[in-house]
This record gives C-alpha cells, structure tokens and sequence, in this order.
C-alpha cells in the first residue's frame, strides 16, 4: 500500500516538473527572456501534477474509451484550474491568471482554448507516458522507492511553506484601500515585491499580469 501511494507521488512531482517545464520554455520563448513559472522555488507547478494524478486515478475505468476519456479529462482539469484560481485569489487576494480577454471563458479562470489542451494532453498522458513512469517506478527497490519519495515530499514541502511566507508577507506589505482600486493595489504589490529578495523579482517575472483583487466600495468623501 505505501509503495503504491509513493509510486502515484512521484507520478505527481514529475508531472508537476514536466508542466513547468512546459510552461517555462513557452513563456520563456514568448517574452525572449528566461521566466521562471510558477510561485514557488523549485522547478516544478504541482497544479499539472495534481491534474494528471486526478485523472490518472478517478479515470482509470475510462482508460479504453477515448471519446470519454478526452471529455472527463476536460471536466477535471477545468474543474481543478477554476478551483486552484479562486483559491489562491481569495488566499492571496489576487488573480494569478486571467483568461477573460479569450473566448469562451468562465469568469476568466478557465477558458475553452486551454481546456481542449488539457483534455488532449492528458488523454496522450495516461494511455501513452503513464506505463512507461510506471514500469520505471517498478523497477525501484523498496528502500529506494522510499528514500526518493521521502527526499521529494521534504523538498517539496519546505519549498511550499517558504513560498506561502512570502506572499503572505507580500499580502500584508500591500496598503488596504476601502474604494475599488484595482489598479492602485496592482501598482502597490509590484513595488512591494520589487524592493524585496530574489524570490520576489522571480514572481514579477513569472506573473507579469498578476494584479490585487479588492471588492468594490464606495469613495469616502
């Protein structure tokens, strides 16, 4: 049962490194600069990994049927990517991606064009480069098996709890304004992250449409 469990985390983290690297080089390629995605440290977006684990998973009786496949895999990622941005909005009090300048979008947090990737993507993922992670999993000894997967989850975890710091810090450096000023709250995290460590600049760079959410209010006279 452990193995099993390690075997679907290591799953998870490569997943997560190979949809940063996916996302990295895109942006990367689109800005003529090096970005770095993603809000943590590391090299790795748990969202693309947590995407294929969950289809991995609650899919697996769908396996032989494409058609249903490429549908359930659109409904769970979807479903994942709108709950991820609302989350992290009402978390951080801002909007790391918006998708409402596309078509056929959900409140900007989803939208048909990223959808259809995914569910492209992921039906090639788990017909295609799942057995081959599998049967490399396989071939771990126990104590391996167990090492790696330990060595991973401690990188991972210190990782998220740093980040988490940071932009909880970044949250509380921002000025509260009591009238809808979205743009004056934008403005104020960019300097905020501006004037502070390495780790901040990064965001900048990975973010660069990240902007605050407040909700709107009167202007006090």
């Amino acid at each position: 049962m452990l193995t099993d469990l390690e075997k679907y985390f290591l799953l998870f983290f490569a997943y997560s490194v190979i949809g940063w690297c996916m996302e990295t080089i895109l942006k990367s390629i689109k800005a003529r600069h090096f970005v770095h995605r993603g809000f943590l440290i590391g090299p790795y977006l748990p969202i693309y990994g947590t995407g294929v684990l969950l289809v991995t998973i609650l899919l697996d009786p769908f396996m032989n049927n494409l058609p249903a496949l490429f549908i359930l895999s659109i409904l769970v990622c979807g479903t994942l990517e709108y709950f991820t941005s609302f989350i992290l909005e009402k978390i951080f009090h801002a909007r790391w991606w918006d998708y409402s300048q596309r078509p056929l979008n959900l409140n900007g947090r989803i939208c048909a064009e990223t959808l259809l990737a995914f569910g492209i993507i992921c039906t090639f993922v788990v017909t295609c480069i799942n057995p081959i992670f599998f049967d490399f999993f396989n071939s771990f000894s126990p104590t391996l098996l167990h090492t790696v997967s330990a060595i991973l989850a401690v990188i991972l975890a210190t990782d998220a709890i740093i980040s988490i710091i940071v932009l909880y810090q970044v949250r509380k450096a921002s000025k509260p304004l009591d009238y809808d000023a979205s743009e004056e709250l934008a403005h104020e995290i960019y300097a905020q992250l501006a004037k502070r460590g390495w780790h901040y600049h990064r965001l900048l760079s990975a973010f660069p449409h990240l902007r605050h959410i407040t909700k709107p209010h009167k202007h006090r006279s």
